[in-house]
């Protein structure tokens, strides 16, 4: 943090911050992810970019952690091959037993906008011959410590007998697919 004081943070809700906790925890007592941008103070200069704040609570008071750019060293480190890759053959599916859906046309490549983060991208297939009216899924990182859930039930989102789901398209920063069951 010394090397790159952050000596300003703004944020805009954008997309909604994330928590590490289910729903059922009271906003209070969970962590919170805010992502804006941080101006630091650099040999050059003050430099604004991309930059998330960890902000919890414990005890009354809240903390918030140093400021992560995630965005700098991927700058610096990230070869051109890297940036264009699909690393979709790296994910983990876990797949609940009996589950009528599998994966397909899994693609998982690095966000251009934000290089810490994946775009994913992928269908759901109906592997049985009855009508798929509601499912859910969930992404995961390797930590299984935060993650992205979606269920749906809305008509459009139904899948027909061995066929193909829309194209889901999810940004986030981990690599497990996980998708439990379906009805």
């Amino acid at each position: 943090m010394q090397a790159l004081p952050l000596i300003d943070f703004n944020f805009t809700i954008r997309e909604s911050p994330f928590s590490s906790e289910i729903l059922s925890t009271p906003p209070g007592k969970r962590w919170w992810v805010l992502v804006g941008e941080g101006s630091f103070r650099e040999a050059s200069g003050i430099v604004k970019k991309p930059a998330s704040v960890t902000v919890y609570r414990d005890r009354g008071d809240w903390y918030f952690t140093p400021a992560i750019d995630d965005e700098g060293w991927a700058r610096a480190h990230l070869t051109a091959e890297q940036l264009a890759a699909d690393y979709g053959d790296r994910v983990e599916q876990i797949l609940a037993p009996g589950c009528p859906l599998d994966i397909v046309n899994l693609h998982v490549s690095i966000n251009p906008k934000h290089l810490s983060s994946r775009l994913i991208e992928f269908r759901l297939r109906n592997k049985t011959g009855k009508r798929v009216k509601g499912y859910c899924f969930e992404i995961s990182d390797d930590t299984h410590e935060g993650s992205t859930s979606v269920g749906t039930g809305a008509p459009q989102d139904a899948i027909e007998p061995n066929d193909v789901s829309r194209e889901w398209e999810v940004d986030h920063t981990g690599l497990s697919l996980l998708v439990p069951r379906g009805t």
